[in-house]
């Protein structure tokens, strides 16, 4: 056992105890209270953001992340794919519409993905309509979260028509 994990070990066994003075225990009644913080401490940085999610250079920034991502793919082999397209992602409560990452990407209004739900965890109900008439719906997508935002959910769209 690493001296890394003895020490978590021994500040949850002192911070489980009783708070009353305990004549085997090193420690005293007072110094309890102080264990239980340092457990909570070492348990916070350990678990920290998803490093799935996260990166270092946006930080923990929760509204950054997009909860839903719709992703356009042609049917036919599945690669990636631009289309003109416009979707609508419901949370119970905000009605909101979705929008591509890249600005400027297609000076004709094409993207490969859109997204919404930025910096809220929840249920989705998603809709997606192309140019060309095809409609994609998602019903009770959950995006789970964190203290950083949500794990963003990446659907795909199968397109025939682009």
């Amino acid at each position: 056992m690493s001296p890394l994990a003895r020490l978590v070990a021994r500040i949850a066994d002192v911070a489980a105890a009783p708070f009353a003075f305990d004549r085997l225990s090193r420690w005293s009644g007072w110094r309890r209270p102080a264990a239980s913080l340092a457990l909570a401490s070492v348990v916070a940085l350990a678990a920290g953001c998803g490093d799935d999610y996260h990166d270092d250079y946006h930080g923990c920034d929760p509204y950054f992340y997009p909860a839903v991502a719709v992703r356009f793919v042609y049917a036919v082999d599945l690669q990636p794919i631009a289309v003109v397209a416009t979707g609508t992602a419901f949370d119970g409560r905000i009605n909101e519409e979705m929008t591509s990452p890249e600005p400027g990407y297609s000076r004709d209004g094409r993207t490969s993905v859109l997204e919404a739900g930025f910096g809220r965890p929840g249920v989705y109900d998603v809709a997606v309509l192309t140019a060309s008439g095809e409609r994609f719906d998602w019903i009770g997508v959950q995006v789970p979260g964190d203290a950083c935002g949500p794990f963003t959910v990446e659907l795909q769209a199968p397109v025939q028509h682009p």
